[in-house]
């Protein structure tokens, strides 16, 4: 169980914005290509549309080694494998980043866990079979046309991850998938960070036939990609449910807080000893290497000192992989 809880507190949002809803498209995407000296009118064609989507584009060579791709993880916000990278040369380099990454190539479904097995096949459109997910929630369920011609539109096959498919090419077939970050991968492992396999890839792809609808679903993609594990808005304003407004059902029962106003429209009180809000562990939740967690709070008394830590939110009540954000001698503290 996490605990969102304050000791002598207003909060007024516990959140990570997503960043195209709150603030505008931010982040740096690394963007895997054939040769990033020099990129193809393909490859050259998805840059102009991420960075018209507000973002800035680095591109990398999928031939670099190792250690680079590791180093250009660390200072990007995501990846992005284009169609024209094969799976042989790319390899297993993304495999273990927790960042992001959103796949075009057939056969890094594979790679990447998602299925023991890929097809492509021609086609302009394939069927939407979940429309509560971020990356579809503005499509219809049915038949979605997403090019202006027949182009090589990929599925899964074989034995599939724990994946939720948001659309298939035809029944049992995923041609649009997701993982979430600790999800089961195919054979064995699970999913270092978010993953998404996009239904259209391989060599001969026109990205340039892409259409409105095909278009917003690649923005989608890269937007769930980028949105934080869970967003509390804190504006329910009744009840006893916070909603967690990132789409990933990582809901809050509150147990004693009562609302309020925040500094972002709604809030929650706490009595500052026994009130908290109670999340659901989940895998997703653990600490690797890296958290962001941002949000308002407000003392409505002077914080402890000494040995007393004021705990604004908890992950756990104890080893492994807990973690905690607190007040402690007047600063502010994560671990």
């Amino acid at each position: 169980m996490n605990r969102l809880i304050k000791t002598i507190a207003v909060i007024a949002m516990l959140a990570i914005p997503p960043a195209r809803e709150a603030q505008g498209a931010v982040g740096t995407i690394l963007f895997v290509v054939v040769n990033s000296a020099s990129l193809t009118t393909q490859e050259t064609a998805k840059r102009t549309l991420m960075q018209g989507w507000g973002y800035t584009v680095t591109p990398i060579s999928a031939s670099a080694s190792q250690a680079t791709f590791d180093a250009s993880c660390l200072t990007s916000s995501m990846a992005y494998i284009g169609s024209e990278v094969t799976s042989t040369t790319l390899a297993s380099k993304l495999v273990g980043t927790t960042i992001p990454v959103v796949n075009e190539v057939l056969d890094q479904g594979i790679t990447l866990g998602f299925s023991t097995g890929t097809k492509s096949g021609l086609s302009s459109s394939f069927t939407v079979t979940n429309a509560t997910h971020y990356i579809t929630s503005t499509f219809a369920l049915g038949s979605l046309t997403i090019f202006g011609s027949s182009q090589k539109m990929t599925y899964l096959s074989g034995t599939q991850g724990g994946i939720t498919s948001l659309g298939d090419r035809s029944s049992g077939k995923p041609a649009l998938a997701v993982l979430e970050r600790g999800n089961a991968l195919q054979p064995s492992g699970s999913a270092a960070g978010r993953r998404v396999f996009l239904p259209w890839g391989d060599v001969g792809l026109d990205i340039n036939q892409l259409n409105s609808q095909g278009q917003k679903l690649m923005q989608r993609s890269i937007e769930w990609a980028l949105m934080p594990l869970a967003w509390y808005k804190l504006d329910d304003a009744s009840g006893i449910t916070a909603v967690d407004s990132s789409g990933n059902g990582y809901t809050g029962t509150l147990l004693g807080p009562t609302w309020t106003t925040g500094k972002k429209a709604g809030g929650l009180n706490f009595n500052g000893f026994s009130d908290y809000v109670s999340i659901t562990d989940a895998v997703a939740f653990d600490v690797t290497n890296a958290l962001t967690v941002a949000g308002w709070t407000k003392c409505t008394g002077a914080w402890n000192t000494g040995s007393t830590v004021d705990i604004v939110l908890r992950k756990g009540d104890s080893n492994p992989n807990n973690w905690q954000l607190s007040v402690s001698d007047g600063r502010v503290e994560l671990g």
